[in-house]
């Protein structure tokens, strides 16, 4: 990412992967600017991608489409076109992508990008990006996303929320509301090398829980989101 480079955007990044129960994986991101480059402000963005190869008459080859939709600018929904286990079957899994960035942020769809392959011919893959909400940049950002894969129909029940804890030295902390619970996570080291996640624990809150995994517009609840992070924050306050 260019830290050790005299044109790098980046000074620090940082990716953490864990499991915290009810089936959710969460993936943080947390970056930080450096001030050599744009007076320390970046616009960063994550890239995903999804197969576009389809057969439009059946799966006998096993073709590896992801349609991709967003139910909310926060949510995105991921439906497979063709089992990977039974030949010429039509998927019924699907997968969903929650994301939430302290510095605020949505997914975009770009579509189909195409690109050529290194010795001859092309291929293409769907992309889809989190991008910030600032579009002048952050100094410093952590991103946390929440993936949960489903036999059936699409998880839209579930909700991300990044806040700030109101300590010393400066924590991060988030909450994953999904159906029956609260997955909270204490994060250290914001914007530097030592970013870790601390510490991950489950509030089984079902009513409030299923409140905000649902909302249409989940960063509308800030009382409640903040009373959810600041519980993770250990001071048990939350800070912008």
């Amino acid at each position: 990412y260019g830290s050790n480079h005299s044109d790098g955007w980046l000074a620090a990044s940082v990716r953490v992967a864990a499991d915290v129960g009810d089936g959710v994986t969460v993936i943080v991101d947390s970056f930080s600017g450096h001030p050599r480059r744009g007076g320390g402000r970046v616009n960063a963005s994550e890239y995903w991608y999804t197969w576009a190869n389809y057969d439009s008459g059946n799966c006998r080859y096993f073709y590896s489409q992801v349609q991709p939709s967003l139910a909310r600018p926060d949510l995105l929904l991921l439906q497979p076109r063709c089992s990977g286990i039974e030949r010429e079957a039509v998927s019924s899994a699907s997968g969903s992508i929650a994301g939430a960035a302290l510095r605020g942020g949505h997914f975009v769809l770009d579509g189909v990008v195409v690109y050529p392959l290194q010795w001859s011919g092309t291929d293409s893959r769907t992309r889809m990006r989190f991008v910030g909400e600032d579009k002048a940049g952050v100094t410093d950002d952590v991103r946390v996303f929440a993936l949960v894969a489903s036999p059936s129909q699409p998880v839209t029940d579930l909700s991300v929320r990044v806040c700030g804890c109101a300590s010393s030295p400066p924590r991060t902390c988030a909450a994953v509301a999904t159906r029956s619970a609260w997955h909270g996570l204490s994060m250290s080291g914001r914007g530097t090398s030592a970013f870790a996640i601390d510490s991950i624990r489950t509030t089984s809150v079902p009513a409030a829980a299923q409140q905000l995994a649902a909302e249409s517009a989940p960063h509308t609840s800030l009382d409640a989101w903040a009373d959810a992070c600041g519980s993770f924050c250990g001071a048990g306050t939350a800070a912008p």
